[in-house]
């Protein structure tokens, strides 16, 4: 008996050392490629346009036309927009949002794309990060995706319809999770 309960022990211990290593594999990132959580506004201000400010929560966001192309594209994906969010009180990027829009045609063939190429993002991800990824499905609205959450990030990939005539879009997004808390902490 003393053995079955070491035993669990040493798993139950090796299984929350994994959880951390796959944290800090994302945490490691800190940002998409060259764009990182924490830069100060100033660094991408030459690159940015269409200004939304989202007052309750000390949010501005921005599109971002980066020079080099290469940001656009997330392992064989390329992407139609990056948006940045930076917060109103720090000047500091605290979110990334990446937007893919699949054009309508006759037949819902743009969301068999879009799914397609969601499975194959969370499989890249999956192996980039170790499998951390959590899934899911949403029958309501038709969204699918996953996501992986780190010790300082989050992300989440999600991919929905839009409708026959309308088109799919898929969206990566990632955000600093301390600004995420303290949001979530305000409205409850």
């Amino acid at each position: 008996m003393k053995s079955l309960f070491v035993l669990s022990t040493c798993l139950l211990l090796l299984s929350f050392q994994s959880v951390k290593s796959q944290a800090l594999k994302l945490d490691e990132r800190n940002g998409f490629k060259s764009i990182k959580l924490g830069d100060n506004l100033e660094k991408y201000f030459n690159s940015l346009s269409e200004e939304k400010q989202i007052s309750e929560d000390k949010l501005v966001s921005y599109i971002y036309s980066p020079s080099n192309r290469e940001l656009y594209n997330v392992f064989d994906f390329t992407f139609d927009e990056i948006t940045l969010f930076f917060s109103t009180v720090s000047n500091k990027l605290i979110g990334i949002s990446l937007f893919k829009k699949y054009a309508a045609m006759n037949n819902s063939g743009h969301y068999k794309s879009a799914l397609d190429g969601t499975s194959t993002l969370i499989d890249n991800f999956d192996a980039l990060l170790d499998n951390t990824s959590v899934k899911f499905a949403n029958d309501k609205d038709g969204s699918v995706g996953a996501t992986w959450t780190g010790l300082k990030l989050f992300m989440k990939l999600t991919t929905s319809y839009q409708g026959l005539n309308v088109g799919s879009e898929s969206e990566i997004l990632i955000f600093n999770r301390a600004f995420l808390k303290s949001k979530f902490e305000s409205g409850f």
